[in-house]
């Protein structure tokens, strides 16, 4: 399904919510494009460290926690560290969180402009 794909000139997307971390590889292997994992419970940096360059990944802002309950601070440093951990390598990062109805407007906000302000080639910020 995947080469049939591509020969039509489209990319694949994969979306598992489990603890996958063990199946990426294959996944890569086979020719997977995009991946949109639990970033926060595979662990950021360790996926970084593993697949980065590898394969693009979605952003998976934390839904769970940061989202609906962190300040914006919170999550305009926690999204700092997905660009930073994904945003430079040749795999590439697509920048999106979920919102549920129990996220803050604030936080929507707080995520939403840090990607706009830090999420564009070349990055040119530092983490803070």
């Amino acid at each position: 399904m995947i080469d049939t794909a591509h020969k039509k000139g489209m990319f694949v997307q994969f979306h598992s919510d489990g603890y996958i971390i063990d199946l990426l590889p294959e996944l890569i292997g086979m020719g997977i494009d995009v991946l949109n994992v639990q970033m926060t419970i595979m662990g950021i940096e360790r996926l970084s460290t593993l697949f980065g360059g590898k394969v693009c990944f979605r952003s998976d802002v934390d839904c769970q926690h940061i989202l609906p309950f962190g300040t914006p601070n919170d999550v305009v440093k926690h999204v700092k560290q997905i660009i930073k951990a994904f945003g430079n390598f040749d795999g590439g990062l697509i920048g999106c969180g979920e919102i549920g109805a129990d996220v803050p407007l604030s936080n929507i906000i707080a995520m939403y402009e840090t990607f706009k302000n830090y999420g564009r080639y070349p990055l040119k910020w530092v983490l803070e």
